[in-house]
């Protein structure tokens, strides 16, 4: 049976909404759509962009977060398959470039992460993908990957309702993992008409893709494995239950 990879519940309170958070590609949108569908607690986006540096100023006590993470391998093969608001200079790549290209993003949908100004921000850099304490981009989709996830991790500390799960886990065996969570807080799983999402979510469309330069299937080299295994950040990776081979 799977297991989160930790989590704590601060406060007793009985719990009512819940925000998922992660980086792309790790399976919110999935993860969401499994809580929302299969548990009594409503959905909230109080405390930001889901994928961002955790900037809240405070969790409420009947409030859960959930956070999710995905291994190094397939989650940098995702993220070049579908690059989200990555400039078009950056867009038309190979992969061996994507992994040592500097992490930069832009507005390019209006209204999205709650930005200010909605069309009037588009086309400004992602604040919540810069370095929260240097205000730089992220040297790497590897460094944005060792920052973010120590960053998720650190919300183990910050006195309020979390749990830490793995995108492999809830979606190979999703019912067994949501109930897993369930009977941690104390929450109410429907499992007499348990819904798991069919279709893949978050796709974006092929315009937003295509480049003569792109790889149609992101391999790793020797070089490329020897790069990725130089940049991760492994202590970190350990505790999430992953490594890199």
């Amino acid at each position: 049976m799977t297991a989160p990879i930790a989590w704590k519940r601060e406060y007793r309170a009985p719990l009512k909404r819940f925000h998922v958070l992660g980086e792309r590609s790790c399976g919110t949108n999935f993860l969401d759509v499994l809580m929302a569908r299969n548990t009594g607690l409503e959905r909230t986006r109080d405390y930001g962009w889901k994928h961002s540096f955790p900037q809240f100023s405070s969790v409420l006590r009947d409030d859960l977060l959930v956070i999710c993470f995905r291994d190094p391998e397939t989650w940098l093969r995702s993220m070049y398959t579908k690059p989200w608001h990555v400039p078009d200079a950056s867009v038309n790549v190979t992969f061996s470039e994507f992994l040592r290209t500097p992490w930069e993003t832009v507005m390019d949908m209006p209204g999205a992460m709650n930005a200010v100004g909605r069309r009037r921000s588009l086309g400004l850099p992602v604040q919540g993908d810069r370095h929260p304490i240097t205000g730089l981009p992220p040297a790497n989709p590897v460094q944005l990957r060792n920052l973010k996830n120590s960053a998720f991790l650190g919300v183990l500390e910050r006195r309020c309702n979390v749990v830490l799960i793995r995108h492999e886990d809830f979606t190979r065996q999703p019912q067994d993992t949501l109930g897993q969570i369930c009977d941690l807080f104390g929450i109410v799983l429907n499992k007499s008409q348990f819904f798991v999402p069919a279709r893949r979510l978050g796709e974006m469309t092929q315009r937003s893709i295509q480049g003569d330069r792109r790889d149609a299937t992101a391999t790793y080299s020797e070089a490329d494995r020897t790069f990725v295994r130089a940049e991760l950040d492994h202590e970190t990776e350990a505790r999430l239950g992953y490594s890199f081979a």
